[in-house]
């Protein structure tokens, strides 16, 4: 049970020390210094590490959903104001650029650039 708890206060440890920028060999070289064994320190990392990446590709996979409905609703409203005679700049251009650029900020969080 003391392990556990050990195991626990190097996690959280880790987590506060990536979450300041520190980098990952000086993340080591802290844990290490405590007497904790490599493979350990290795788990420990790759934890935090997906966590990263899975709140990142969450963030990216909504807003790229948010570029990809903006561009339909772009769309439509294009089709319905060039068919009514109303000027489409606006909808055609302002809405594309927002949604193409929301997609894109998406899939650069979602593959991790």
């Amino acid at each position: 049970m003391e392990q556990a708890a050990n195991l626990e206060n190097l996690f959280n440890e880790a987590k506060a020390l990536i979450a300041q920028g520190k980098e990952t060999e000086y993340v080591r070289n802290i844990l290490s210094q405590s007497g904790v064994d490599t493979n350990v320190i290795d788990t420990i990392i790759n934890q935090i590490k997906s966590q990263q990446f899975l709140k990142r590709r969450k963030r990216g996979f909504m807003l790229m959903a948010v570029g990809s409905i903006l561009l339909f609703i772009g769309f439509l409203l294009t089709v319905f104001f060039f068919h009514s005679g109303i000027s489409i700049h606006y909808v055609m251009y302002g809405m594309t650029s927002v949604g193409v650029l929301l997609l894109i900020a998406g899939l650069v969080e979602v593959v991790g650039w």
